[in-house]
Formats: C-alpha cells, sequence, structure tokens
C-alpha cells in the first residue's frame, strides 16, 4: 500500500456508510489518479480488509480514518530565478532556496557541475520540509557554475539545473603600463582594458601616481573613460610610478603599477667636457 498511495486526503468511514456506498466514492475519487483499474481495485481490496479488522477490534460505532493520496512526480521550483540565474554578490553569504514538487516530499543531492556538493565549510546544502537549499559564505568567482538539483521520490526522478552568477568589482587592468611623449613636466599613459568587468561594465578608471622617495599616493584623475591619458604638472629629473585601477558599479578593483620612469626630456644637454671633447674632434677633422 506505501508503494502506491501517500498522505494528502483524509478519508472518514464509518462500518455502515462504507458498506453502504463507500465503493462507488473510492472509484470516482481514485480513478482520477490511478490510470490502470487493478490498482484501484487493489486499493479498494485494502479498504475493505482493514475495514473489516478494525471493525472487529473497535467495534462497527467507531469511525476509522484513512490518510491517502496518490504519489506526484518531483520536481523543483525555478519560478522565483530570472532566466535560470541566481546573481551573488562577491564575498556576501547567501542562501539559494530552492521549493521542492512532489509526492512524498522528494529527497535531493546537489552537484556544482558534475561534482558532489558536501559541507565544505563555506558551501553546503541544507534542508527543510519542501524546500531545499543551497549555503553559501563568502562568495568567490569561482563559485559561478552551473548547480544541479536531482530530486527523488517513489513517483520517479527529476533533474533541475540553474546557474549561479558572481558580481564584484573589476578585475586588474592589462599590463604593462605603457610610456610615451615623456617630457620634462609630462609623460603619457597608456594600459589595456581589464577582462574581467566583473560581471558590471566598467564605468571609469582611475590613475594615481607618486614619486619614488614618497610613500603617499596621488590621484591623477578618477573618472577616465579611455585607456589612456596625458599626466602634466611633473617635477623635471623626477622619478614617478604610476598605477591605474578599474572601477564598474560594485566597486574598485585592483591596481595595476608601472615600472619607475624619470620626467625629463628625450634629449638633455650635454655635460660640458663631453660637448668640448666631441667639438675638438670636430675641429681635427680635414
Amino acid at each position: 500500500m506505501s508503494d502506491l498511495f501517500f498522505c494528502k486526503y483524509i478519508i472518514r468511514i464509518t462500518n455502515k456508510a462504507f458498506l453502504i456506498d463507500s465503493k462507488i466514492i473510492y472509484v470516482q475519487l481514485f480513478s482520477k489518479w490511478l490510470i490502470n483499474p487493478n490498482l484501484t481495485f487493489r486499493l479498494l481490496q485494502y479498504l475493505n480488509v482493514t475495514q473489516s479488522l478494525f471493525s472487529r477490534q473497535c467495534g462497527p460505532d467507531v469511525s476509522l480514518t484513512l490518510t491517502l493520496c496518490a504519489a506526484v512526480l518531483p520536481d523543483c521550483n525555478l519560478s522565483a530565478l530570472h532566466d535560470g540565474c541566481c546573481v551573488v554578490k562577491e564575498g556576501s553569504t547567501t542562501r539559494i532556496n530552492i521549493p521542492l514538487i512532489g509526492t512524498p516530499i522528494p529527497t535531493v543531492t546537489w552537484k556544482k557541475g558534475d561534482t558532489g556538493i558536501g559541507d565544505t565549510g563555506r558551501m553546503c546544502v541544507e534542508s527543510s520540509t519542501g524546500v531545499t537549499t543551497l549555503l553559501i559564505r563568502d562568495c568567490q568567482r569561482g563559485d559561478a557554475e552551473t548547480y544541479k538539483i536531482h530530486a527523488r521520490n517513489n513517483a520517479g526522478s527529476k533533474e533541475c539545473k540553474f546557474t549561479v552568477k558572481v558580481v564584484g568589482k573589476p578585475g586588474i587592468c592589462t599590463g604593462p603600463i605603457k610610456f610615451d611623449e615623456i617630457t620634462a613636466d609630462g609623460i603619457t599613459l597608456e594600459w589595456g582594458p581589464t577582462t574581467d568587468d566583473g560581471g558590471a561594465e566598467v564605468s571609469n578608471y582611475i590613475v594615481e601616481k607618486r614619486r619614488t622617495t614618497d610613500n603617499k599616493w596621488a590621484t591623477v584623475a578618477s573618472a577616465i573613460q579611455k585607456t589612456s591619458m596625458r599626466v602634466i604638472r611633473l617635477h623635471d629629473g623626477a622619478e614617478y610610478i604610476f598605477r591605474v585601477f578599474a572601477e564598474n558599479k560594485y566597486g574598485v578593483g585592483e591596481c595595476l603599477r608601472s615600472e619607475p620612469v624619470i620626467a625629463q626630456h628625450p634629449f638633455s644637454e650635454c655635460p660640458l667636457g663631453y660637448c668640448a671633447s666631441i667639438t675638438h674632434l670636430l675641429l681635427r677633422c680635414p
């Protein structure tokens, strides 16, 4: 009996009612669930035997309550996920609750890609009545994956899938930082865009500078739209280091640092002694 019917509907019958008309009631009720008439007949046989035993033990005036229902195939309710995708923020703790469908309530196993999910401390599966939950602590970029839920009950099994997208700050810009048009008071910087936008469009770049003799960084510009800029107001002969950050709506990413560079004209004045030697050699030429 337990292989065919499960708790859902409560049918209260007495000995007299059962003998007079319950067969017709049960045929109409369960024929909606049981396509095979043999199963319906087996149910009626079970009811007859159970009622007969109950009446002999407890008396004909005592009612008997039978709780029965048909098995329902398992499934997962993913309607709360937009386009089958769950978006979580990097570094956050999130619980992804998936309601379960099916009678009896299905048992489930989870996979990340093709790997089963156990309790790693940072990621685990929680269960409550009719709901299975994936808990992820300190979400990382590597948690972005297709997740599979295998639900099973007596009626059958079903595999459900959804994706997790982890969004956050953009990655480091593509280096190295290149220098062009170096003068005593200005340098042009060029760098490559980040290959990881963090799940959101890069809105701007931030450029900072400092002298190699200093420890304090100074912001040159914080709303650069291109991957190049001209840095001016430098000091002649000073050595500088630059760094560039990409920014999106989730924050500022890690920096890309340059090699040291000296702000100076490409052709400095000739030292006096060296120039005198050159002049002497030129005068001796025929």
